[in-house]
């Protein structure tokens, strides 16, 4: 059971909304769960059916109302780590909607109140922090507060 609870957690943690403001891992770390998350999953998948089964075949290990907890726990970590994050952070990557850069500011300005990392914000649309990337088809930028969210930015090719 610590092994499922663990790695749920760790997918939870990085890869849900709450490692951007409490519990903040290393752009390392964070990545190495992002590419690695299939087989934490697994773990942790594996690791609530062991535990579940060994605990089945001897009920005094645990009361039933603390594992129907802890499976409780394990569900709700391991859906905000594996498939919120899809459902909230679909890839835009071929579907995105790129704008000119004279109409940029008024987009920017949608997510102004929002645009802050730490004790770090902007007054106005001008300040924000953009990465620019530049590609075959053009330059495109993202805004610094949508990066901050647990995706992967890629270009298109």
């Amino acid at each position: 059971m610590l092994i499922a609870q663990l790695s749920a957690f760790i997918l939870f943690k990085d890869l849900a909304d709450i490692s951007q403001w409490v519990v903040q891992s290393s752009r390392e770390f964070t990545m190495f769960v992002w590419y690695n998350k299939e087989i934490l999953a697994l773990m942790a998948i594996s690791g609530l059916i062991i535990s579940v089964a060994v605990w089945r075949t001897d009920r005094s290990l645990c009361p039933k109302l603390l594992v129907f907890l802890f499976i409780i726990f394990f569900g709700i970590n391991f859906y905000s780590g594996m498939f919120n994050t899809r459902l909230m952070f679909r890839s835009q990557q071929h579907v995105a909607n790129f704008v000119p850069v004279p109409e940029a500011p008024q987009y920017l300005q949608l997510s102004l109140e929002k645009a802050h990392f730490g004790p770090k914000s902007w007054a106005t649309v001008d300040d924000s922090e953009v990465l620019v990337l530049e590609t075959d088809q053009g330059a495109y930028a993202y805004s610094d507060y949508y990066l901050l969210q647990p995706h992967v930015v890629k270009g298109g090719r």
